[in-house]
């Protein structure tokens, strides 16, 4: 009895290795050769933390990005300045106060810091520059040529008299 238990056993650790090795296969992690069942394992762990790092670090800055527009915030300068200040290390995107504490940490960094805050552009104010359908301002008498033809001609007729 004890060897078709351990006949059992020895099949079913054959039967996981076989299905580690084909995974393995399947992802790219193992070649043809013959490679550790827990190796595969490592491998595959690895790249799930991996992946659970980004998935972390997007939930993180799409939950900034939301709270900056909240607060009227730069989303662009934020993240490298809460990152650098080490306040993204302690949070938790799947703790139930995690918007609350993002909410938190960015209306604390535009109030610390003014410069983060996303000012809208300064409106510049200029001359007219429309062709508008006004007509011109009249000359000053002086400036008219005609009128002074006008003076020239008759301080000409007045001496010839």
């Amino acid at each position: 009895m004890r060897s078709a238990s351990a006949a059992l056993d020895q099949a079913a650790q054959e039967a996981r290795d076989a299905m580690v090795q084909e995974i393995g296969r399947a992802l790219g992690l193992v070649g043809d050769e013959s490679t550790e069942p827990e190796q595969v394992i490592a491998e595959l762990t690895e790249r799930a933390s991996a992946s659970d790092r980004k998935l972390r670090d997007y939930r993180i800055k799409d939950a900034i990005a939301a709270a900056a527009d909240t607060h009227h915030g730069d989303h662009k300068l934020l993240i490298p300045y809460l990152r650098g200040l080490g306040a993204l290390d302690e949070l938790d995107p799947d703790a139930t106060d995690f918007t609350t504490r993002v909410d938190g940490l960015v209306a604390e960094a535009i109030t610390t810091n003014p410069k983060l805050a996303n000012t809208p552009p300064v409106e510049r104010s200029g001359g007219d520059f429309t062709a508008g359908n006004a007509t011109p301002p009249a000359r000053p008498p002086e400036d008219d040529i005609e009128a002074i033809r006008r003076k020239v001609r008759d301080s000409i007729a007045e001496s010839r008299t």
